[in-house]
């Protein structure tokens, strides 16, 4: 797996984490099922960035937060 898709994967999942929500809870908001969900957190599944403004508008936090560190050489 690429550094960026797990440093996102990370990020993803510490956003959750701050809002007190499980990932199923986190899936529902999304409107996708809990295994998309769970292979978005582990940095299986590569994610749009229209998916990455979701999930930061779902989690109340800015899409750069999510993105921080992904891109360092």
């Amino acid at each position: 797996m690429p550094e960026g898709n797990k440093v996102l994967a990370r990020n993803i999942r510490q956003a959750r984490r701050n809002m007190g929500i499980t990932q199923q809870q986190a899936a529902e908001l999304l409107g996708i099922t809990q295994l998309h969900y769970g292979r978005l957190e582990r940095g299986d599944r590569r994610t749009s960035l229209e998916q990455i403004e979701d999930i930061a508008r779902v989690f109340q936090v800015s899409p750069y937060t999510l993105l921080d560190g992904c891109f360092r050489e």
